[in-house]
């Protein structure tokens, strides 16, 4: 690269303190027709300008000439060196690292808060921080920042607007630049937490005297790209406005401000006028919070070896003795930086004596039983931490999980551990089903089951003595701590686990616990053999048993019946050692139950019931007889019947399958009942089953067949209508019966047959008569299956709308003669002829016909001519049909029926 000739140091800031083989490298070819240095794209994207400024000045290259922009170019120029001597001092070359410590040395550093870029991803402690040098390598390309977000946005109007590199480049040459940081080794500052973002836990502790001046570097490298970096914006700005169209002054007179930054100071005035939250927020963890950080505790607490004793009686217990790791030997306590203390537990513990080769602390008071830590503490300034606290929760909407939001107010390590050692605690001890109290059979297996433990260290010498008590005499001793035991007692006991801890010989603490087995004697007694059906007269063997074996000389066994005609009573002898015995009974010869006691001294007594059975005896039936239809029930009085109904089986044969009936039982023994359905009719024998045997009765039952009965025969008709062919239902509901008849007037209607005799049935028909002349009775007949009938009559009477005759007489009581006429319903009629006075004629009524007679006079009708000068004929139907002055009676219609009485009318 061409000498500046416009710079008051012709040579490049960089050559200062960079030997030139070391420096070529970065300069590449970056001139313009051989006078000026051209910026590169990789030239603004490793110096931190942004793509925008590289557009603004290529366009004011078309506008302006090279002199022009040379001071433009020279600055970019510098300002990309210098950020590259960064990198190479992060990388750990020896000549750029001091080269970087004399030019940022010689920097004046800027008035108030800097700026400061968004973080990239993670923090450095990631290991994410861009850390090739260069040439050749990228700061803020896309690619780069395309994880984490751009730096913070800029206002192209606004100078102030500037984008940084990346902060951590100036982080990683000022931790190299003095040699006290290295990210390939990563540590942990005591008391502060690690966290994936921006915190300085991974900084290591060993190194941590060298923290504030790392910064201080960290703070003269920012400000050397700063004091760059600002007016060059500041430039590109100005060149943006005059390439919109405003004057050139502004902008030619910002060129000539660029000078070298090593002869002015950086016009940073309006700087704290452009500062975001954010980059408050950044400023407030580098310029405050650091530096707070390198305050605080930074001696390592001294290393504890070991306790004496590890292990003690908490009841005894009043102190511990704190003694230096092997080699070692501890601080003087005046020496120990303030704010330091011994801790017990987290709580600062009271010292009693303080040597280079132990310190004596008591236990404190109201302290359990348990495992116990000792430690130190170092209480951190309240101020510090509250104000680390105010800045994380300042930055938390971008580092959320930063840790100086949780900052501890003390930073405690525990190193070492003891046991006080109280009463045990016995967890569990109890018998079946998790009871301390309970009763079980005496000399039966029980198991008692435990668990304790003991509040220790995981590391405790402490031990533990189970012991068993059995009603408060040692019964087991050296009992594992957890476990199970059977017990097998013929009395009540009482077993206590009594539960010590030791610490070497000495005892401490016990704990007792107590489960109480009430015991109970039983009793078991056995016939062999089938109880229920026992044969009169032979040996019965009864096994006897107890709970415990016999004592001395054994035990005897009672057997008493309650029944000696049934079973004899007896006794036996249960042999001492022996838990069972066998006695042999003798059954007497009357069937039936009788009940054995069996009695053995200091057990519950045990009955037994034993059955004597033989052949059933049936001595009589009552009754015998039955009906068909009906259920039968009868009463069976005898012997040996037996005396449960479960035992007891009676059986008729119908038809070659056998019938079981139920059996109840009135008298054990001597009297059952025996329940059957209805059966048909017939003779039947009757046997009855009990243990096998069986007894038949002498006596038949026998079974009749029912009379057949008609409960009813009905019509909805009530009559039948005279001269019509109605149809007539007839309903008729019968039981009993096996068929029926049904005739009316003698001639068969219908002829039915039915299958169950024993139900109801209830049937009809619909009877088509011919020409009613008169009523009609029906007769129904039932019968049973054995031809037997009874039969039922229903009349049903005529009936007519008219009255009914054979003939009409008509009797002229009259003075004078009457002509007669005969009419039908039509309206047509007929001259019978003239009836004188006193005459009688019949005049018959055709079957089925309706007719009425009328009667005029003649001579009245003859003088009606006369007055009104008519014609009317007095012999004829129409002059008869008129209802006039000769007219003389109308009868009302009758109906013609043969047989039927004649009436008698006046004419």
């Amino acid at each position: 690269m061409p000498p500046c000739t416009s710079c008051g140091n012709n040579a490049p800031f960089f050559e200062r303190g960079l030997p030139k083989q070391q420096a070529a490298p970065l300069l590449g070819s970056r001139t313009d027709g051989g006078k000026y240095p051209w910026p590169s794209l990789q030239d603004f994207s490793n110096a931190g300008i942004t793509m925008w400024g590289l557009r603004t000045l290529q366009e004011l290259k078309t506008r302006l000439s090279p002199d022009q922009l040379a001071p433009l170019y020279r600055a970019i120029d510098e300002l990309r060196d210098f950020v590259g001597l960064l990198h190479m001092a992060a990388t750990g070359v020896e000549s750029a690292t001091e080269a970087f410590k004399r030019i940022t040395l010689s920097t004046v550093l800027p008035e108030g808060m800097l700026l400061w870029g968004r973080r990239v991803n993670h923090g450095p402690m990631k290991g994410e921080i861009p850390r090739a040098p260069l040439p050749g390598g990228r700061l803020l390309d896309s690619e780069l920042l395309s994880g984490g977000g751009r730096p913070f946005p800029s206002d192209d109007s606004n100078p102030c607007g500037i984008r940084g590199p990346h902060p951590y480049t100036f982080i990683a040459a000022g931790l190299n630049a003095v040699g006290i940081f290295n990210f390939r080794g990563i540590g942990q500052l005591a008391g502060v937490p690690k966290d994936d973002g921006f915190g300085p836990g991974d900084i290591p502790s060993a190194q941590i005297n060298g923290f504030e001046a790392a910064f201080t570097w960290i703070d003269r490298g920012y400000a050397g790209w700063a004091v760059r970096a600002i007016p060059i914006e500041s430039a590109l700005g100005s060149g943006r406005r005059l390439l919109s169209g405003e004057k050139a002054t502004d902008f030619l007179k910002t060129l000539r401000g660029l000078g070298s930054p090593w002869d002015r100071r950086p016009l940073l005035g309006s700087l704290g006028e452009c500062i975001s939250e954010y980059q408050v927020c950044i400023s407030e963890v580098i310029f405050t919070a650091l530096p707070l950080l390198a305050r605080m505790y930074t001696a390592p607490f001294p290393p504890i070896g070991r306790l004496s004793p590890e292990d003690q009686c908490l009841s005894g217990a009043s102190s511990i003795t704190v003694y230096p790791a092997m080699g070692q030997q501890f601080t003087a306590q005046a020496d120990i930086q303030e704010g330091t203390f011994l801790t017990i537990d987290n709580s600062p513990a009271i010292v009693l004596s303080w040597s280079s080769t132990a310190i004596m602390l008591e236990i404190p008071a109201g302290i359990t039983a348990g495992c116990h830590s000792v430690g130190w503490a170092h209480m951190l300034p309240s101020a510090d931490v509250s104000q680390l606290r105010d800045i994380g929760e300042q930055c938390r909407p971008w580092f959320p999980s930063n840790s100086f939001s949780v900052m501890p107010y003390v930073i405690r390590s525990d190193q070492a551990y003891f046991s006080l050692i109280d009463a045990p605690k016995i967890d569990t001890f109890t018998g079946p089903n998790g009871s301390t109290a309970f009763n079980a059979e005496a000399c039966t297996p029980i198991t008692l089951t435990w668990g304790t433990s003991v509040d220790s260290c995981s590391m405790s010498a402490a031990k533990v003595e189970v012991t068993m008590l059995r009603d408060g005499h040692d019964y087991r001793t050296a009992l594992p701590m957890n476990g199970q035991l059977q017990v097998s007692d013929d009395s009540p006991r009482t077993y206590t686990l009594h539960v010590q801890a030791w610490v070497g010989s000495r005892p401490c603490a016990v704990a007792t616990k107590s489960v109480t087995i009430g015991r109970f004697n039983v009793l078991r007694a056995q016939v062999q053999g089938d109880t229920r059906c026992v044969d009169p007269e032979i040996g019965v063997l009864i096994d006897v048993t107890i709970s415990c074996p016999a004592p001395s000389g054994g035990l005897p066994v009672t057997l008493t019946s309650s029944d000696a005609t049934r079973i004899a009573s007896a006794t036996g002898m249960i042999e001492e050692g022996n838990r069972t015995a066998t006695v042999e009974v003798l059954t007497g010869t009357e069937c039936g139950t009788a009940t054995l006691t069996v009695a053995v001294p200091n057990h519950p007594s045990k009955q037994l019931t034993v059955t004597v059975s033989s052949d059933p005896i049936i001595a009589s039936l009552m009754p015998t007889a039955f009906q068909t239809c009906d259920p039968v029930q009868v009463t069976v009085t005898g012997s040996c019947l037996g005396e449960r109904a479960a035992d007891i089986s009676a059986v008729i044969d119908v038809n070659g399958q056998p019938s079981n009936g139920i059996v109840t039982v009135l008298s054990p023994g001597t009297q059952i009942r025996i329940d059957f359905p209805a059966l048909p009719a017939g003779m039947y024998g009757l046997a009855i089953t009990h243990c096998n045997r069986v007894g038949y009765a002498t006596s038949l039952l026998l079974i009749r067949t029912r009379p057949p009965s008609i409960n009813s025969l009905t019509s909805p008709n009530s009559t039948v209508t005279i001269c019509t062919t109605p149809a007539v239902k007839i309903d008729w509901s019968i039981i009993h019966s096996t068929s029926i008849v049904l005739t009316r007037n003698g001639t068969q209607i219908a002829d039915r047959k039915y299958s169950d005799a024993c139900s109801t049935v209830n049937d009809s028909v619909i009877d088509n008569l011919p020409l009613v002349t008169a009523g009609v009775t029906y007769v129904l007949t039932a019968f049973n299956a054995e031809g037997a009938m009874t039969t039922k009559t229903l009349p049903i009477p005529p009936g007519s709308p008219l009255p009914v005759a054979s003939a009409m007489i008509a009797t002229n009581s009259w003075g004078t003669p009457r002509n007669v006429f005969v009419f039908d319903p039509s309206g047509a009629g007929q001259f019978i002829g003239t009836i004188n006075s006193g005459q009688r004629v019949s005049i018959p009524i055709p079957q089925c016909s309706a007719r009425a007679l009328v009667s005029i006079d003649p001579a009245a009708v003859a003088e009606h001519n006369k007055d009104f000068g008519d014609n009317l004929s007095p012999t004829s139907a129409t002059t008869a049909a008129l209802n006039g002055m000769w007219t003389r009676t109308t009868t009302g219609f009758f109906l013609g029926v043969n047989g039927a009485s004649p009436v008698g009318v006046p004419v």
